[in-house]
């Protein structure tokens, strides 16, 4: 465990350098640091026994992400999906980096480095819990921000992509709507992020056995 909170104490040391800087709580904190964070919460909330691979891709999917930034390349598509794939091998290579320097062997440096690059999505289970947990934290905090001047069939797209269907749990396992939602349900864009959040966060429901009882909040399931 010593090893894993240091590597996990050096990305946050790396991403606190980001000078881009984000309003959280009434403090203005590194945007990247931020966002590790958040996607660390979400999975300790989302799933029961994360092994240490999967928390240090977790918090580490985005280290140093201002380095590279998307207006380097070209717009549309094409540009997009290269910007995402350098990204992620960036990314992939300076965690497995820090967990080298940390005691890990390569085996375990390589695992961690194929989930951040989200090798295999649709049949391993790990990479596929790290994009549903990257999922449900862009529905809850960074949605509302994007959708402003988007094409509402933009908007409407993104919130098909991570919408998932109740699997019968019965009504109290429902995600029910907050005060955090209601208060910005008065326009479109506040309504459609409301629905678009209590839809992710049915986000895999079957697939990982989880019970979701707050369209802003996960709850951890027994299994």
């Amino acid at each position: 465990m010593e090893r894993l909170d240091a590597v996990i104490h050096r990305i946050d040391q790396l991403n606190a350098a980001d000078p881009n800087l984000e309003m959280n709580e009434g403090r203005s904190e590194p945007t990247a640091l931020l966002y590790g964070q958040r996607m660390s919460a979400i999975l300790a909330e989302f799933a029961s026994a994360p092994s240490e691979h999967l928390k240090i891709a977790v918090r580490g999917q985005h280290i140093e992400r201002w380095k590279r930034p998307r207006s380097d390349y070209p717009e549309g598509r094409i540009g997009y999906l290269q910007w995402r794939r350098d990204a992620a091998k960036y990314h992939a290579e300076r965690v497995a980096e820090l967990m080298k320097s940390e005691g890990y062997d390569d085996d375990a440096c390589a695992r961690t480095a194929s989930l951040i690059r989200k090798e295999r999505l649709k049949i391993d289970r790990e990479a596929q819990l790290l994009e549903d947990v990257a999922a449900l934290v862009f529905m809850r905090w960074y949605f509302a921000p994007f959708a402003p001047g988007r094409p509402p069939e933009e908007l409407f797209q993104i919130v098909k992509k991570n919408r998932y269907k109740d699997v019968g749990r019965g009504p109290q396992s429902r995600p029910q709507t907050s005060a955090a939602c209601r208060a910005g349900s008065g326009d479109s864009v506040g309504r459609l992020s409301c629905a678009s959040l209590s839809s992710a966060l049915s986000l895999r429901r079957r697939r990982h056995n989880v019970a979701i009882d707050d369209c802003c909040g996960v709850r951890r399931a027994c299994s």
